[in-house]
């Protein structure tokens, strides 16, 4: 005859256990439930994070890596700034010409640091690439590794939109009244498109189609290459692309200010190699191709006091560069003259007049 389950004294034992198990789950959903009554009911989600509080995130994140890099760069810190985007604020009561940043080598992206990261395919790929497409190329490599990147965190924080007339519509470029500013700005887009042409075929020597129109679209190599003209050095024939460098916002000094057309010598100024050059981790200062033991370093061209903003001139150009390759113009630029020695003017005979002596 079939026995009950409980007449066997094996089972006796397992069967207290799991009675003994259930009563003390229940205790302890009793006793959560006297403690906080409303845990009955289901968490309500959590709220989504607003876009200003990922930026802050992310801004957070990045200064924290920023910092880590030198004990120098605690004296500035990256943040939003009303109708700027992002900029660099000091910490500090800052010096003029003092040190503010000190970047290290591995962290910039130029050809001596590009090529050891690649494998041997894209190393021939790249290999007839200028030093401009390159960063271009490896940058987008870089942002499409998403989290993966070691320079996610500085991705995260570069502007998702430039403002660079390669990026403005045909129709809108037409609408400026100055045909010579119409063509060369219809002539920046034409090459832009012919480049990013020449590019793609190097690309699809080792890409998918898919990941051409993914992570290297047309739309995406413009970002990139508005990153790269208004943020990188241009030094002595070559280029550096460096994270937080690229970050500081325009404004004159007080040597642009002082600026006379009169006794200007025709020379361009070499004040961005004044505040701007590479040393060593011994502080000697380099004037050739920096090894990978350099910092790059940037001195303030003006004083700061804690939580102004840290600005930059960005040198003797004319507004032309600042639209073309900056996508501003700025309010005032002292630098946007004709000089004239001296001219005759319609109504006043056969005078000659000087800089000092027009009428008007």
């Amino acid at each position: 005859s079939g026995a009950s389950p409980t007449s066997d004294p094996q089972s006796l034992p397992v069967l207290l256990a799991m009675r003994v198990w259930w009563c003390l789950v229940l205790l302890l959903a009793a006793a959560t439930f006297a403690l906080n009554p409303s845990s009955g009911t289901a968490e309500p989600p959590a709220e989504p994070l607003t876009k200003a509080e990922k930026d802050a995130l992310r801004t957070q994140a990045f200064n924290k890596w920023m910092r880590s890099w030198s004990p120098i760069n605690a004296k500035l810190e990256v943040t939003d700034v009303p109708n700027m985007g992002r900029g660099l604020v000091a910490t500090v009561e800052i010096a003029h010409k003092e040190k503010i940043l000190a970047i290290p080598m591995k962290y910039i992206l130029t050809r001596e640091t590009i090529l050891p990261d690649l494998d041997r395919g894209w190393q021939r790929a790249v290999s007839t690439m200028t030093e401009n497409d390159l960063i271009i190329t490896y940058l987008l490599m870089q942002r499409a590794l998403k989290r993966e990147s070691r320079f996610y965190r500085w991705i995260a924080v570069l502007p998702k939109k430039f403002s660079t007339p390669v990026h403005w519509g045909e129709d809108v470029i037409r609408q400026l009244e100055m045909p010579n500013d119409q063509r060369r700005l219809l002539g920046h887009k034409q090459r832009a498109q012919a480049d990013y042409r020449q590019l793609s075929s190097l690309w699809l020597k080792r890409l998918t189609p898919q990941d051409l129109e993914t992570h290297y679209s047309y739309g995406r190599y413009l970002w990139a290459s508005a990153v790269v003209s208004t943020r990188a050095w241009n030094m002595r024939g070559r280029k550096y692309l460096i994270p937080v460098a690229g970050m500081f916002n325009h404004d004159l000094d007080d040597e642009d200010r002082n600026f006379k057309w009169q006794t200007f010598s025709g020379q361009r100024s070499q004040k961005f190699l004044t505040y701007h050059f590479f040393e060593t981790s011994t502080s000697r200062r380099l004037n050739e191709v920096p090894g990978m033991d350099a910092y790059a370093i940037v001195l303030s061209d003006r004083a700061c006091q804690p939580g102004e903003q840290v600005f930059e001139s960005y040198g003797d150009n004319d507004n032309a560069i600042y639209l073309d390759y900056h996508g501003f113009v700025p309010q005032h630029n002292p630098y946007e003259c004709v000089k004239i020695y001296s001219l005759q003017i319609k109504g006043y005979g056969n005078a000659k007049f000087s800089m000092d002596t027009l009428p008007f």
